[in-house]
C-alpha cells in the first residue's frame, strides 16, 4: 500500500543520516510491522492548516 507524501515527510538524503543512528532489527522476536521511517514521518508531521484557519 502507497502511503500519502506530505512535505514534512524525510527525504532521502535526510534519511541515510538518520538510519545509523537507529536500532537495528533484533534477530529474535516479533519482527517490525511499522517501518521506522513511518514513525519518524508521523512525529515530524505538523499539520499547519488547522491552526491557520481556526479563528476565535
Amino acid at each position: 500500500m502507497s502511503q500519502p507524501y506530505y512535505d514534512s515527510n524525510l527525504r532521502e538524503e535526510e534519511w541515510q543520516r538518520i538510519t545509523p543512528l537507529l536500532p537495528s532489527q533484533k534477530p529474535v522476536g516479533k519482527l517490525r510491522e511499522v517501518s521506522l521511517r513511518e514513525v519518524l514521518n508521523a512525529i515530524f508531521y505538523r499539520p499547519t492548516r488547522c491552526a491557520t484557519s481556526f479563528r476565535w
